[in-house]
């Protein structure tokens, strides 16, 4: 956890920091982001920046990604300077001195920078609902001090994150004499912390690693959302998997069936992807030994990385294994099974 100086701590509690900035617009988001992995989450975000810059005329006007397509709406075009103030409860969007949007941090799901280097470098979107909790939207906004920008809001996450754990020492004193790996744990799966720390993972806070753990409940910050165990395993073995794979060169992240089916030109050529189809999955894309594309799911129902014949703990061991063996990654089923050598992998662009 980085130190936020006393002073400033105090600035973001009580009337907060305030960045001049232009906001660009909204689009609504129709699906969580708790039930996305961070990839494809950085990718909602990536698209609406895009999609919201192209609409107010900053950026050229490309295709959306198809996934990202179905779960967003119409562009609300706004284009105009605004005063952003950063508190440690809220962020408040001022036009001519009139309050014309206010998000609770609570109610944050998600955020990002646009694409270093690109037209979008000085823009910066994020994902949430209103102070009512309803309508969740991608904000976007520009400013020359983007950097300045994403740091205050960190910080004001941070200090309300250390506010909400103190708060809750306070109240239930036995909370401070947890021990063990699995106390811990829990206890900051209860102030919804492990969310935080996804968010500022994406951001690119130093020290901290992208999550796809849910983060607060959108009705009260200090709870945990109403997942069961189960889904919680489900959620924290997709994270893994996604963390071991994301650094392979056969990783493609979110890319179609098309452009994966345009890669692979022979059989043994394969690569991975993220299903265009299915949130969370992940798709081995090959030829058959009859010239034939076929897209072979690696997580089962429970999230495991299976083959007809063995689970393994990483897609990562799956591909290895059956290069170095030389057997073919074989679907299920004894009608039409469709096997896949794994010879040439097809490197990401």
């Amino acid at each position: 956890m980085v130190k936020i100086d006393p002073i400033y701590a105090q600035e973001l509690r009580s009337s907060g920091v305030t960045l001049a900035a232009v906001y660009l617009g909204s689009i609504p988001v129709q699906e969580s982001m708790s039930v996305m992995v961070s990839e494809m989450r950085s990718q909602v975000v990536g698209e609406c920046i895009q999609v919201v810059a192209a609409k107010v005329g900053l950026t050229p006007e490309r295709d959306v990604n198809p996934i990202v397509a179905r779960i967003i709406g119409e562009v609300k075009q706004e284009n105009f300077n605004v005063d952003l103030n950063i508190s440690s409860k809220m962020v408040k969007v001022i036009r001519s001195s009139r309050l014309i949007q206010r998000h609770p941090l609570s109610f944050f799901s998600f955020g990002s920078q646009g694409q270093r280097g690109t037209d979008t470098e000085n823009m910066f979107g994020y994902i949430a609902k209103n102070k009512n909790g309803e309508d969740r939207r991608c904000h976007v906004m520009s400013s020359k001090a983007v950097q300045k920008l994403l740091d205050t809001l960190v910080a004001a996450i941070q200090v309300n994150t250390e506010d909400a754990k103190a708060k809750e020492l306070a109240e239930n004193p036995q909370l401070a004499s947890t021990s063990g790996t699995a106390g811990f744990l829990g206890f900051l799966g209860f102030l919804g912390f492990l969310g935080f720390l996804g968010f500022l993972g994406f951001l690119g806070f130093p020290g901290f690693p992208d999550s796809s753990f849910p983060g607060p409940s959108s009705t009260d910050p200090l709870r945990p959302p109403k997942f069961t165990c189960t889904e919680y395993v489900q959620l924290g073995r997709i994270t893994l998997v996604y963390e071991n794979v994301k650094t392979q060169p056969w990783y493609h992240g979110h890319i179609s069936r098309d452009i994966a089916q345009s890669l692979i030109q022979k059989p043994g050529d394969f690569l991975v992807r993220c299903s265009d189809h299915t949130t969370g999955k992940f798709v081995l894309s090959g030829m058959t030994e009859h010239g034939e594309h076929k897209h072979l799911i690696l997580l089962d129902e429970k999230n495991q990385v299976r083959t007809p014949e063995k689970v393994f703990p990483t897609i990562t061991e799956l591909v290895r294994s059956h290069m170095e063996n030389g057997q073919p990654v074989r679907s299920d089923g004894p009608q039409n099974q469709t096997a896949l050598m794994l010879e040439t992998a097809i490197p990401r662009g």
